[in-house]
């Protein structure tokens, strides 16, 4: 009874280990739930490979399968870390590592250029690179990070950019609704214009423009530190983000 045992902390051992906890039930619901994961994935990838260029969704899916093992992914809010969690396949050898979750865009390129440090620290074998995925607003937000001082180390970071000129998110949300569309880029698109390989190499960081998962796996492969942009456009991430749920949801109605 409760009075009769002293409460455990979780740091401390127990004394009594279940050697077996049942044999298994009908695999029959677990293995439902994997044909749908099969079918959306097998929906998804259909829907990103018929694109005709690299956008927000593809490269979330296309740049975590072009880092190498041993690699760290700093993931930067609102949308880089929604599609790497929808759309990127799972795949062991990375860190992967997000400073909120899906909200707040403070401090991500300070974050990423420190874990950057720490994680290639020691490395011998030059296997221990650091990349992050950040929005351009998320990347202008923070531009102070990018200041290196004089005898400081440089990280091995790479920064990979989508740049749709502002807040893209909000395109797939009630504010990007047709009926909002007068104040729409105002309120929510929030454009900055600016040219983000511009800002970054006055800040002293090489940078490149890319527009192919080709380009991108020869950019991730270059080594850092790097800034890579990827232009991107806020409506048509919206009409993304529409096929495939509707390529989810046929896969969903045929499992």
């Amino acid at each position: 009874s409760p009075g009769d045992t002293a409460w455990r902390d979780a740091g401390s051992p127990g004394d009594t280990a279940w050697r077996d906890a049942g044999s298994p039930g009908d695999t029959a619901w677990r293995d439902a739930w994997r044909a749908a994961a099969d079918g959306v994935g097998t929906a998804v990838d259909g829907v990103l490979d018929a694109l005709p260029g690299l956008t927000a969704g593809l490269l979330a899916r296309d740049l975590v399968a072009a880092l190498p093992d041993g690699a760290l992914l700093v993931l930067g809010s609102s949308t880089p870390v929604r599609d790497v969690d929808r759309l990127a396949v799972p795949r062991a050898g990375l860190t992967v590592l997000a400073n909120r979750g899906v909200a707040g865009i403070d401090g991500t390129v300070s974050t990423a250029v420190g874990a950057a440090l720490v994680h290639s620290r020691g490395d011998l074998r030059g296997d221990r690179r650091a990349f992050a995925l950040l929005g351009d607003l998320t990347f202008l937000h923070d531009l102070q990070g990018l200041l290196v001082g004089e005898g400081e180390p440089r990280p091995d970071l790479t920064l990979v950019v989508p740049d749709n000129d502002g807040g893209g998110i909000f395109a797939q949300l009630e504010p990007g609704q047709p009926r909002y569309e007068a104040g729409y880029r105002r309120v929510f698109g929030t454009p900055h214009g600016r040219d983000l390989v511009a800002v970054a190499e006055a800040l002293g960081w090489p940078a490149e423009r890319v527009s192919s998962s080709a380009e991108l796996r020869d950019a991730v492969a270059a080594g850092g530190p790097r800034v890579v942009v990827v232009r991107t456009d806020q409506r048509a991430e919206a009409e993304l983000a529409t096929r495939l749920r509707s390529g989810a949801a046929e896969a969903l109605g045929g499992a």
